[in-house]
């Protein structure tokens, strides 16, 4: 391989950077989905560990969808207040993940754990695909 894939795939200069901490964040929710799928039994860290993992991704989740919202609806040709609204509607979006993933790991109520499984699961996967659509229409050709 020459190294040609990578523009193929990504673009040139720092677009692989900004896909690169994309992707690597939504490594670190699917490390998230991984500890909200395990049963804890007695004493563990695992908890405040998957939190940690969590914070760390949603952090950085939240620049770059503000970031990929911003650009993708100027470059659809939103005006500047619908571009504000939109960025309310992703930090809005971005904070359901916070009550799935409340959901998915509280053992007082059982009732909870498999919908907030499920729907913690699925929000993950939805994000990374939105930003992803959000970039592909950004990315020059």
């Amino acid at each position: 391989m020459n190294g040609q894939w990578i523009t193929f795939f990504f673009g040139g200069g720092l677009w692989t950077i900004w896909y690169g901490a994309l992707f690597t964040v939504f490594l670190s929710l699917l490390g998230t989905v991984y500890y909200v799928w395990q049963d804890t039994q007695g004493p563990s860290g695992a908890d405040f560990m998957m939190y940690i993992l969590y914070f760390y991704a949603f952090a950085v989740l939240v620049v770059i969808t503000t970031v990929d919202v911003a650009w993708w609806a100027r470059t659809v040709g939103h005006g500047f207040m619908a571009t504000g609204g939109l960025v309310i509607l992703a930090w809005i979006i971005l904070g359901f993940s916070w009550k799935f993933i409340f959901m998915a790991s509280d053992p007082n109520y059982p009732e909870r754990l498999l919908p907030g499984r499920i729907l913690f699961t699925l929000h993950s996967i939805l994000l990374y695909a939105g930003n992803l659509y959000m970039l592909w229409r950004l990315r020059p050709s």
